[in-house]
């Protein structure tokens, strides 16, 4: 009698939710503000409020997320001298929380509020693919005036059409040589 085999089929690993959209909301006097339910229910139990990946706004890291970037910064330290620096001020600007207030609320730090939002009190939360970005209306304004700045460039367009032809290999190599429309 042969012997039959169970073997299970390889299954791919869903991919870990994305944050995305954009919300508008106040931070108190206190440095507190509501993070979206949404959001929150992504975060999980502990989170990490730290600067984002280009040190431009603030981020809210998932405890999987931060853990990443701070593999990377391990890394990192000892390959590189030139981002000694970098990992300095991202280590002095990491914090470790575990929870929202009864109103959904998070106490940001003080030294992340004042390198960041300065004293405006109108914010931008917006999901940014594996993090929460925070900034102020004023400065996602200028992000967004040099988004449309680049949008039309040659640079841009060259880029994207290398992008969708790497995506179309990858997407037919998947499919055993067969092209993917």
């Amino acid at each position: 009698n042969p012997i039959a085999t169970d073997v299970a089929p390889a299954v791919k690993k869903r991919p870990q939710a994305l944050f995305t959209s954009t919300f508008y909301h106040t931070m108190d006097a206190k440095g507190r503000m509501v993070i979206p339910s949404e959001f929150r229910e992504m975060l999980g139990e502990t989170f990490y409020v730290c600067p984002s990946p280009d040190f431009d706004a603030i981020a809210i890291y998932t405890e999987e997320k931060w853990n990443e970037r701070n593999d990377f910064y391990l890394f990192a330290s000892e390959h590189s001298a030139t981002m000694e620096e970098e990992i300095g001020w991202f280590y002095g600007m990491s914090y470790k929380l575990h929870e929202f207030d009864s109103q959904g609320r998070i106490l940001f730090p003080a030294v992340l509020r004042q390198n960041y939002l300065g004293e405006e009190h109108d914010i931008v939360v917006k999901g940014a693919q594996h993090y929460i970005k925070i900034t102020t209306n004023t400065m996602e304004a200028l992000y967004w005036n040099n988004f449309r700045a680049k949008v039309g460039s040659d640079t841009r367009k060259t880029e994207i059409t290398r992008v969708k032809e790497l995506w179309a290999a990858k997407k037919e190599s998947e499919n055993g040589g067969m092209k993917h429309d």
